[in-house]
């Protein structure tokens, strides 16, 4: 999980990268030194071998200067960090790793290695197999299935359903929880692959709406009153109609709770 952010977070630094490049490309020729006297100082601009002073009047000259050596200064901040983050990709590729395979099904290994390394791991299969009491209320909202069969009530929950099941964290859609006198349906219950510990995971869909945003208070107040707290085994993810819920901010998510050293 880890490669995958690294993975996410050079792509980011390249995309950022370009865009230095780009703004530099637009800059003025030469470079930009000041002399300060106090508090005044004096702007000049080296070109050519040459240094011209400019005037107050000229202050958008030395505004782009300035701008040039910001985004050069970004780009050898950005370098340095991609160099980083590619040495860390090179030598952490999981396709590198020989443990795994060890582990697999059709290893003669696996047998005897399985209920050393995983113990919880056929636990967990059968927990997420296995049938339970769903969300019966409004049915008529479940209108995205998914490959597995399942059905869900939004793009959103379908797009934190995938990466779910992308990043084998077993999980259940809307099964019943007792929170004191409640009995809620959290939009996914989820086992963690190792520990076999339970999370929840809220999404808020309609974050932009008083009357939903009220109910989800509410919602979360149940939660911490019973002792599932936000950050801890209670995941939170939210969105308006102008900020949609994006991939990466669901990866992120699965990283923090979920990632092991």
């Amino acid at each position: 999980m880890i490669y995958q952010l690294m993975l996410r977070e050079k792509h980011l630094l390249e995309s950022e990268l370009q865009k230095s490049q780009d703004e530099l490309n637009q800059c003025p020729q030469g470079h930009l030194t000041y002399n300060a006297n106090g508090s005044y100082t004096k702007w000049f601009h080296h070109i050519n071998n040459n240094k011209h002073y400019i005037p107050t009047t000229n202050r958008e000259l030395a505004v782009k200067l300035a701008l040039k050596k910001y985004h050069q200064a970004r780009i050898d901040d950005l370098r340095r960090k991609l160099k980083g983050v590619d040495f860390y990709l090179q030598t952490n590729d999981p396709k590198l790793d020989k443990a795994p395979a060890l582990l697999q099904p059709g290893n003669r290994y696996s047998k005897l290695l399985l209920p050393e390394i995983r113990p919880i791991s056929a636990e967990l299969a059968q927990w997420a197999a296995a049938p339970y009491p769903k969300n019966n209320k409004f049915p008529e909202q479940l209108r995205f299935p998914l490959d597995t069969g399942l059905v869900v009530r939004s793009k959103s929950e379908t797009m934190i359903a995938m990466k779910l099941s992308e990043y084998n964290i077993p999980f259940r859609y809307e099964a019943p929880l007792s929170l004191g006198p409640f009995i809620i349906h959290p939009d996914f219950t989820l086992r963690h692959p190792q520990t076999g510990e339970t999370y929840y995971w809220e999404h808020a869909g309609k974050m932009d709406d008083p009357t939903y945003v009220d109910n989800f208070k509410d919602r979360i107040k149940r939660y911490i009153q019973n002792n599932i707290f936000p950050g801890d085994r209670l995941i939170l993810t939210y969105e308006t109609k102008n900020q949609p819920l994006t991939p990466s901010q669901v990866v992120a998510q699965i990283i923090l709770h979920f990632s092991t050293p």
